[in-house]
């Protein structure tokens, strides 16, 4: 058979699938499986190439200088149509002009089979990568520091030797990923669940990839995956070793973090050394916490990384639950100019949210699968179902409620719209007759029955989910400036304590209706700085009680340079202790031109002059409100994608422990199947358990 195939290539390079299964026939070999063994054994021996996808299976490239030469008409910078990296479909007949219309497709298809190009989703072209400009393009890679919930880790890659076309397949195999708009020969900029990636080639045997997003190790793990697996494939040999980075210094945003080799920290892991400290800022890190942000490679480490990857997700799970599950039907949205005639489900969805309650809801929930909405009602508290005569007659509004009342056996508090009562004469109407519902038919009580429905909710809801509402008032002061804390075991400083306590301003300011963020308060949660970098984000106002004792302070200082500097947070100034020094600092520096309240000495106009300093700065209450529903939107998607990206890191590593197993066992049987099935202690016996009047088969 691979004597008449090979016969060909004198007048040929490539022959269709039905002539390869006749000459497959008159050797003897006519069962359709066993053709596809001997071409796929044809294959592996490089006789033949053929393509197991749907498009390409049905050729066969009978010699292999065949496909050299059509990518060559691709690369080829003679003359060629295609204009910095884009190979236009129109262009087709001219690169491939010695091959026949028909057979174009095919070709492009093979293109992007080699990773030579890459379709674009909304144009008739494909990228090639290789021929792409070198110049970089403008883009923007934003400083994470001021932004909550975003983090930036990144992964470095120093190659002996940069095999030419890795770099640029690695662009192809992530081309689904890719910002068409900024993507050059040396660098393509990726987007994935609200998570943006730079992948960069440098001083050409370097290879940096940078992350940004809720949960940036998930892309960076993916990334490493398809470099490592193009290394296995195509360029074996090749030796490399990746760098890390120090922790601490990402925490503390630092453009240039300390970069810890792989091989490094590997050979310390042998050496039983338990940490390693950073090179540019002396950080001290534990191993365990470095194997945590390295790709896994042994079952130990696979046992590191799932027990912290479900302890993440465990944690996100309990961030994403709801107090309610909000359900209506679409058919009781008024239509445009009935806004004033009818309640909206949507203004009552508004309104609880406003309320800080967390809410699940679908504009539409005939678009939404029943599935999506059961996993919603799981992790509610309670679900609020609008119910009207239109919800009833709508099938999946219905078998939504069945569902929730019938199967979860969820708390169901029910709002009544549109017009009349005669659901309450069906079988859904039954199951509920019992239960209290609040009547929003008549719009002009709206305002006595949305204060009914949030009472009613209250009662229902132990607020675990409740939002935190962050004070946008920020008081950053030094303790021993505060009679308050020298009172309380502070030591005392000499000059330090004045007329005024920074403790004492929180005070009044709270009185006056100004809740204010102070450390003794609020740290402690996640850490002290993690906290107090928490606070100044959501800050709108700052008031600064400056001493000398604070401009001394390496605390003070950092906190005020990320609060005036970074954030841009408006300030004012409160002078406190008996000192003048800090106004020739840099705390004075970067404090000329804002406010200033002198509570140095007694001042009986002081805290009304503060008062209204803060008070310009301070949004109103409805804006605050606004942000807060703004904000829970935004977190709520940002925590979705987060999951998301962290439930595909923990099942792309339970995948490479999996091969790795598959890999080190000594029978090579194919196929292999892995079944694994988590059951519950109680259930183990129930499922070993086997009738006396039955017989085990096995």
């Amino acid at each position: 058979m691979e004597s008449k195939i090979v016969a060909k290539r004198k007048t040929v390079g490539l022959i269709d699938w039905d002539e390869v299964v006749k000459h497959a026939v008159e050797c003897g070999v006519s069962d359709k499986n066993e053709v596809n063994q001997a071409v796929q054994f044809l294959h592996e021996l490089g006789a033949v190439q053929h393509f197991q996808s749907e498009f390409l299976k049905s050729k066969v490239v009978i010699n292999p200088q065949w496909i050299v030469d059509v990518m060559a008409c691709v690369v080829s910078v003679k003359h060629s149509p295609i204009k910095d990296g884009k190979l236009l479909h129109s262009d087709m007949p001219t690169i491939w002009k010695q091959y026949p219309a028909d057979l174009h497709p095919w070709l492009l298809r093979l293109t992007e089979e080699y990773d030579l190009t890459f379709p674009l989703k909304d144009e008739p072209a494909n990228m090639v990568p290789c021929l792409l400009p070198d110049k970089e393009p403008e883009y923007e890679w934003h400083d994470v520091s001021n932004q909550a919930g975003v983090r930036e880790t990144k992964m470095r890659y120093k190659f002996d030797y940069l095999p030419a076309g890795l770099f640029n397949r690695s662009q192809v195999r992530l081309y689904q990923f890719s910002d068409k708009s900024v993507i050059w020969k040396n660098g393509s900029l990726l987007r994935k669940n609200g998570h943006l990636a730079l992948l960069k080639q440098y001083r050409g045997e370097h290879v940096e990839v940078k992350v940004q997003g809720p949960r940036p190790e998930n892309i960076l793990f993916m990334i490493h995956e398809v470099i490592e697996g193009l290394i296995a494939e195509s360029f074996h040999g090749v030796d490399y070793d990746f760098l890390v980075p120090c922790l601490d210094c990402m925490k503390s945003s630092t453009t240039e973090p300390c970069m810890f080799p792989a091989s490094k920290i590997h050979r310390a892991t042998e050496l039983k050394a338990p940490f390693l400290q950073c090179d540019k800022f002396f950080h001290t890190l534990s191993i365990t916490e470095l194997h945590a942000i390295m790709p896994p490679d042994s079952s130990t480490d696979f046992d590191i990384h799932l027990e912290r990857t479900v302890r993440d997700l465990q944690d996100l799970h309990q961030d994403l639950s709801y107090d309610a599950c909000f359900v209506f039907c679409a058919a009781d949205v008024p239509k445009y100019g009935e806004e004033m005639k009818k309640v909206s489900p949507k203004r009552l969805r508004d309104d609880l949210i406003k309320d800080g309650l967390k809410v699940w809801f679908s504009e539409d929930l005939s678009n939404v699968h029943i599935e999506n909405v059961a996993v919603a009602m799981k992790d509610s508290e309670f679900v609020v179902i609008c119910i009207s005569n239109d919800y009833i007659k709508d099938e999946h509004c219905s078998n939504i409620f069945y569902y929730a009342k019938q199967t979860l056996h969820k708390k169901i508090i029910l709002v009544v719209l549109g017009e009349g009562l005669q659901w309450q004469q069906t079988n859904l109407g039954i199951l509920v007759s019992s239960d209290v519902f609040v009547n929003m038919q008549n719009i002009t009580r709206y305002d006595n029955k949305i204060k009914e429905l949030i009472s009613a909710v209250r009662t229902r809801s132990d607020g675990a989910n409740k939002p935190k509402v962050f004070p946008k008032c920020f008081i950053s002061y030094c303790w021993g400036n505060s009679k308050d804390a020298v009172d309380k075991g502070t030591r005392k400083q000499e000059g330090a304590l004045g007329w005024g306590d920074p403790r004492g301003i929180k005070t009044f300011l709270e009185k006056e209706g100004i809740p204010c963020w102070m450390d003794v308060e609020q740290v402690g949660k996640r850490g002290l700085f993690e906290d107090i970098a928490e606070g100044l984000r959501h800050a709108k106002v700052l008031v600064a009680c400056v001493s000398d004792e604070y401009a001394r302070s390496k605390s003070c200082q950092m906190e005020f340079r990320f609060a005036v500097s970074t954030l841009k947070i408006p300030l004012v100034l409160v002078v406190v202790g008996t000192g003048y020094q800090w106004e020739l600092s840099e705390i004075g520096m970067l404090s000329l031109g804002s406010p200033k309240i002198s509570f140095q000495y007694e001042n009986p106009t002081a805290y009304d002059r503060l008062l209204k300093a803060v008070r310009v700065l301070h949004p109103k209450e409805e804006e605050i409100k606004a942000e807060i529903l703004q904000r829970e939107q935004q977190t709520a998607e940002a925590k979705a994608n987060a999951f998301h990206e962290l439930l595909e890191l923990a099942q792309r590593k339970f995948l490479r422990q999996v091969s790795q197993y598959a890999d080190s066992m000594e029978k090579k049987q194919y196929p292999r199947l892995f079944v694994i099935d988590l059951l519950k202690k109680d259930e183990i016996h129930k499922v070993l358990e086997v009738p006396e009047n039955k017989t085990s088969k096995s």
